[in-house]
């Protein structure tokens, strides 16, 4: 992985997090490439309703999926939206949806990429 793909997904801090356990990081990342997606969709919704408690709700999840497999990028942006509902602060909530949005979808794509590679070395 390049320098540049590990500031949005740090493998190696996640792998001395688990261990060396390439089977356990892959495991968390296919949990991710599936909850993702999901927890965005909650998110995008909280966010178009203004529903202030589902904002903090899915961002903290969001952004506890992120840290799990050292996502720290799409941590910390998630971690601005769940600020912003705890400051019940939404002027800038749809632009931080925006950036967490893009994010995941960069993260998602690494993510596949690492599951790939991890399946040709099993």
């Amino acid at each position: 992985m390049s320098d540049e793909q590990s500031v949005h997904l740090d493998e190696q801090g996640s792998l001395a997090r688990v261990g060396q356990d390439h089977e356990l990081l892959c495991e968390l990342y296919e949990a991710f490439s599936q909850d993702a997606p999901l927890k965005l969709a909650s998110l995008e919704g909280a966010v178009r309703n203004a529903d202030i408690s589902g904002i903090v709700e899915s961002a903290h999840s969001l952004k506890g999926a992120s840290a799990a497999i050292g996502a720290e990028h799409c941590r910390g942006l998630a971690e601005s939206l769940e600020m912003a509902g705890h400051a019940e602060d939404l002027a800038q909530a749809p632009e931080l949806f925006r950036l967490v949005s893009s994010e995941v979808a960069l993260v998602l794509s690494l993510v596949s990429e690492r599951i790939a590679a991890y399946s040709s070395q099993a």
